[in-house]
């Protein structure tokens, strides 16, 4: 939790903040925010909960830069072009790494 991480569907991708755990072998919820960005729909329930739907799960595909969360430590809550900046910064790392 408090990790960075990249989160991609088709063509889209954004950086978020890992702030939701799933039941054990699923990754959490992702934010509103980070469903607009991702372009999903946002459909919501008779009772009124939010509900994903219309999109194909295995298309989903993240990176969470492990031991990022020492940059977002003091506050969870950051700006979207916080989030981004500091995603950029681990992408840089992480394409470091890989080549």
């Amino acid at each position: 939790m408090g990790d960075i991480c990249y989160v991609q569907y088709k063509d889209k991708g954004s950086y978020a903040i890992v702030a939701d755990i799933g039941p054990n072998g699923k990754f959490g919820e992702g934010s509103i925010k980070l469903v607009n960005n991702l372009g999903l729909p946002i459909n919501y329930s008779s009772t009124g909960k939010i509900i994903g739907g219309g999109m194909d799960k295995k298309k989903i595909k993240y990176i969470i830069f492990k031991n990022s969360k020492k940059v977002t430590e003091g506050s969870y809550t950051k700006s979207n072009s916080e989030i981004k900046n500091m995603g950029r910064k681990w992408m840089k790392k992480f394409n470091k790494k890989s080549s």
